[in-house]
């Protein structure tokens, strides 16, 4: 009964002012407020309490803002007020000094806790000191103006220490989730789907996302600053997972990366040389690779890898001869001793022609009979060797030294 009466006391006490206290003083004791709701506060006969903290927590993935303002002119002097945002380990994101802040977006996935403190750069006075130098304020404003809006200020007490602001939540399971600055936190992405992220807040200059590739396909990366024009210079950095790495960099326009990949994981990291903050886009689209078909060896001559003079004075050369070939695309031919293709004589050609010159495979040794196939190949993203068909039947060919088959 007594502490029921204590408290009743203690909360008559801080209506009329006989007490001056702010529960939400320290980052400990938090004032809980919701997203997407205007909050308003005061430091009026606070004495000796510099700042306010909040806590609120994010109700689906994606990015916020905080829209601060003081509430009146008086209010609204250079250095009167310190906005913070913390995050769930109150570890510093934003810090602006000032009376007026719309912030950059900041990512944050659902259920994560977030903290606000709001600092005023000077202690407050007793409650009948406050109320003086109120009175003062509101006859200095008064002095500026007359008929109606000295009507207005007279009408509406000015408050030196009032404050407003609301945490502006927009769900997007498109946007980016820090901490995402490192290839061991990549985000993983899925084909077809948009993207977004930031960079320049609270030193994040790199966004790393992954993509794994499950047979070999043609990928394309469209990239884009949010704001077209955008001062900043940005890399795209393609990644292996040997760590080769190959770089686009882009300014102020959209990008296309059009690239052959073969199985495996990859990374994509996206940085900027620019101080300022920036936003992006992307979208990754994949289509798996069509393997081209088995190669059909139509005819050949073999002079044990040797160009010659026939007895016509003409140039030979020595040939295999495909019915069909690719443009743009080379084709792997092997010529070994044996049927089971040990230890072959390896040439690649270019295929622009049905014939394929076998001009230079002569390590071999000078045998009657040699046995050949073609593959069709061609370079990835990254310059390494990839398959785009099967092999062809092992064919023999006669050495045409030894006469005709």
């Amino acid at each position: 009964m007594k502490k029921l009466l204590f408290n009743l006391l203690l909360m008559i006490a801080a209506c009329f002012g006989l007490l001056s206290f702010s529960p939400n003083a320290k980052a400990a004791t938090p004032k809980q407020v919701a997203v997407n709701t205007e909050i308003k506060g005061t430091f009026k006969g606070m004495k000796d309490v510099t700042e306010q903290w909040y806590s609120f927590s994010i109700p689906s993935n994606g990015y916020f803002t905080i829209d601060f303002s003081a509430t009146n002119l008086i209010a609204n002097g250079d250095g009167k007020w310190t906005v913070s945002l913390y995050d769930q380990d109150v570890k510093n994101v934003l810090s602006e000094n000032t009376n007026k802040l719309i912030s950059n977006k900041i990512t944050a996935v659902a259920g994560s806790l977030w903290y606000i403190k709001v600092a005023s750069e000077e202690k407050q006075e007793e409650q009948g000191d406050q109320e003086e130098q109120e009175g003062k304020a509101k006859i200095d404003i008064t002095k500026l103006m007359s008929g109606a809006d000295e009507k207005k200020v007279e009408d509406k007490a000015v408050n030196l220490n009032e404050y407003r602001f609301m945490i502006v939540h927009t769900a997007d399971s498109s946007y980016e989730i820090e901490d995402n600055s490192t290839s061991k936190k990549a985000i993983p992405v899925t084909s077809g789907k948009l993207y977004k992220g930031n960079l320049g807040m609270n030193g994040d200059t790199a966004d790393y996302f992954k993509f794994t590739v499950n047979k070999l396909a043609n990928v394309t990366l469209n990239f884009s600053p949010e704001l077209l024009g955008d001062k900043n210079s940005y890399a795209i950095n393609i990644i292996n997972s040997n760590g080769v790495t190959k770089t686009i960099e882009t300014t102020q326009k959209k990008e296309k990366v059009k690239m052959l990949l073969k199985k495996g994981t990859y990374y994509i990291s996206i940085t900027t040389d620019g101080a300022s903050y920036s936003e992006y886009n992307f979208k990754l689209s994949a289509k798996t690779y069509k393997l081209l078909k088995k190669p059909v060896i139509r005819n050949v001559k073999y002079t044990h890898g040797y160009d010659y003079v026939d007895e016509k004075g003409k140039m030979e050369f020595d040939y295999i001869e495909l019915k069909k070939t690719v443009k743009d695309i080379s084709y792997e031919v092997k010529v070994a001793l044996m049927k089971n293709m040990k230890k072959p004589e390896i040439k690649t050609v270019v295929g622009s022609d049905k014939r394929l010159s076998l001009y230079g495979t002569d390590d071999l040794r000078d045998c009657k009979f040699y046995y050949v196939t073609v593959r069709p190949q061609t370079e990835d993203y990254f310059g390494n060797k990839v398959y785009v068909g099967p092999v062809s039947k092992v064919t023999r060919i006669q050495n045409t030294k030894y006469g005709k088959k």
